[in-house]
């Protein structure tokens, strides 16, 4: 590596950024050494650290104003209710959240919705586990009549391709586990982006969200569904507020649906129409 190139650029970054990354790097004796990145942070690794090695960002002149090809709407499903509150650790938590026939119920109910309107003709369902999440939704929404496609670390690529463009052809919900799709996939043609996993982190959230972004003949929106399990997860959802202002500036469109589960029965409410 030493001594061999003139110029290095160093594509996706920030997601390569190892201890054998940042040696190689220092090794290097190149007369130039560029960095490409989309999100330029991690949870542990901010622009200001990437800086340290790799000197100043260099933006481009019409960054401010051309970030994405399309800013998303957003609609936030604010479910609110009192049955998880006793859990043992984070873990624990999760697994309840995924058991609750109830939730489960009103999430599905939701995407048939979105699904049936004039809206939504392509999504993308992003969920966490592949083993519990990907094949639960993907049988409810058979159930219903929703054409639907999985993709997770079990599918193989050329099967992902086919199915993703079978869903293109019919309409449907492709069912996507966040960490197969990060960043080795665009797809397009996407009109809404359901986001089913609890997160918080800014780069997993924009990485998330950017699927739908990309310009496509005759599409001239993006819809973002934000899922937010309120109160126990109110901090998350609080977290990809301020990344949805801070990224698509504080003028996006974010429109709060709340819809209320309580196990009292003096305390149901009638969830609000999508």
């Amino acid at each position: 590596f030493e001594w061999r190139f003139w110029v290095v650029i160093i594509d996706e970054c920030d997601y390569n950024f190892s201890p054998a990354m940042l040696n190689a790097i220092c090794k290097c004796d190149c007369d130039a050494l560029f960095w490409l990145s989309w999100t330029p942070k991690r949870k542990e690794l901010d622009k200001d650290d990437m800086q340290l090695v790799f000197w100043d960002l260099i933006k481009i002149k019409t960054q401010d104003s051309n970030w994405y090809n399309i800013i998303p709407d957003i609609q936030r499903i604010l479910y609110t209710t009192d049955r998880f509150f006793n859990f043992k650790d984070w873990h624990d938590l999760k697994n309840q959240l995924i058991g609750d026939v109830s939730r489960i119920q009103t999430q599905v109910d939701s995407l048939v919705q979105y699904m049936n309107t004039e809206q939504t003709k392509w999504g993308l369902l992003l969920v966490e586990r592949k083993e519990q999440e990907c094949e639960m939704y993907y049988k409810e929404l058979k159930d219903r009549w929703i054409h639907c496609c999985i993709v997770n670390g079990d599918t193989k690529a050329e099967d992902d391709e086919r199915n993703i463009s079978d869903v293109h052809n019919k309409g449907g919900i492709i069912i996507w586990t966040v960490w197969k799709m990060w960043r080795g996939k665009d797809i397009p043609f996407l009109d809404t982006i359901f986001l089913f996993f609890p997160n918080k982190f800014e780069s997993s959230t924009i990485q998330a969200v950017g699927r739908g972004l990309r310009s496509f003949p005759w599409k001239k929106w993006c819809l973002l569904v934000d899922w937010c399990d309120m109160p126990i997860l109110r901090n998350q959802a609080y977290e990809r507020l301020q990344t949805y202002k801070s990224e698509y500036t504080e003028n996006v469109k974010v429109t709060d649906i709340k819809i209320l589960d309580y196990t009292k029965e003096e305390d149901k409410v009638t969830s609000t129409n999508i």
